[in-house]
């Protein structure tokens, strides 16, 4: 289930209070400031492969959005909002957001030993993702 303001777990006030004004899908579809790739990035310790894997776009591209003071394409927005989505349940499974982004970025066996972080990309991977921690949650063996 998508969180209304996935904001909220890696700190970010600002978008938080835009997304709660504006909504979250009018946010996505006008695309999320540039900067808010970085600022996930910083929020999590994110390295540039990852946040190139997390937004499917370069970390120069990125540089570039913000230089020019671009928004975000809404596919991108997406997919931040995915990743943000699924860390924040992981992070709610596993007590807090560093034990959620230590998970995140651990081999995991039921994902054929990919970290989690390498399938928020997809819809299915971030599925597959949502599915393991809820079986963590409910105690059944991963």
């Amino acid at each position: 289930m998508i969180q209304d303001d996935v904001f909220k777990v890696i700190g970010d006030s600002s978008l938080s209070r835009q997304v709660q004004e504006y909504g979250l899908v009018s946010m996505i579809r006008e695309g999320f400031p540039a900067e808010s790739a970085f600022g996930v990035q910083r929020a999590i310790g994110a390295s540039k492969t990852e946040i190139e894997m997390i937004t499917g776009v370069s970390y120069r591209t990125l540089q570039r959005h913000v230089e020019k003071k671009n928004n975000l394409s809404p596919v991108v927005s997406d997919r931040l909002v995915r990743f943000l989505n699924v860390l924040n349940e992981a992070s709610k499974t596993l007590g807090n957001k560093k034990n959620g982004i230590a998970w995140m970025n651990r081999p995991c066996r039921p994902l054929g030993n990919k970290k989690p972080i390498e399938l928020v990309d997809t819809i299915v991977g971030s599925s597959q993702i949502s599915d393991i921690l809820g079986r963590i949650r409910h105690g059944i063996f991963s």
